[in-house]
């Protein structure tokens, strides 16, 4: 199938906001950011499509930082992609994440971010500055198989470059129990460098999975 790779623009709102709750369940029925932030998945929804309107640089909820694979121009894959501190305020992308989810749902959502401090801390893996990130893939279950999130990396890696010849790496995290992605990682040149395991009890349900991995690849 021929397939058209861009960025995305606020017409794609409503798909990112699909990429983000289905790559947040990572193949389970746990939603982890709603889970974490205590609301269900429909007002996790209107949020995101709140804080993606906003069209902040620097984390994985930037609009114009998701790349989009269409087929006859409807959106069928993405995946986001930035670097690391390089914003307006050069913040890390955790803070700009926090920021956006009070900013978008009020602060009725700090009990239950309290409630999984311990939890939150166990799965914090520190992104390192200046590298690229990738976050957030997801792929129409119709369009599977055809090297599209490959393809998106590629994409959005090149993108990359062109703005800073100089970038030296690029990580991506994702759930030990997610073999899939794994695989596609690995083919991309992607390896385990650091773990975050946590008890399954703390987890509760929460997050779906209770190992997580960071996997670097090196660019020169």
């Amino acid at each position: 199938m021929p397939y058209n790779i861009r960025f995305a623009n606020e017409h794609d709102i409503a798909f990112l906001v699909e990429t983000i709750i289905a790559a947040e369940k990572s193949g389970t029925d746990f939603c982890g950011l709603s889970n974490l932030i205590g609301l269900n998945e429909e007002q996790t929804k209107k949020g995101l499509t709140k804080i993606l309107a906003e069209e902040i640089e620097g984390c994985e909820f930037s609009t114009t930082e998701f790349a989009i694979a269409t087929h006859n121009d409807i959106p069928v894959a993405a995946f986001c992609g930035w670097i690391e501190g390089e914003n307006e305020d050069e913040q890390p992308s955790a803070t700009l994440k926090s920021n956006l989810l009070i900013h978008a749902f009020g602060t009725e959502i700090i009990p239950s971010l309290q409630k999984n401090k311990n939890l939150l801390n166990a799965i914090q893996l520190t992104r390192t500055p200046g590298a690229h990130q990738v976050e957030y893939a997801f792929v129409d279950p119709n369009h599977r198989g055809n090297k599209l999130i490959d393809k998106l990396i590629e994409f959005l890696l090149q993108q990359a470059l062109t703005k800073k010849p100089q970038l030296e790496l690029a990580e991506v995290q994702v759930y030990a129990n997610n073999s899939s992605a794994i695989k596609v990682y690995q083919r991309m040149g992607y390896e385990p460098v650091q773990k975050a395991v946590y008890s399954p009890e703390l987890n509760a349900h929460t997050l779906p999975f209770h190992e997580k991995w960071m996997m670097q690849k090196k660019l020169r």
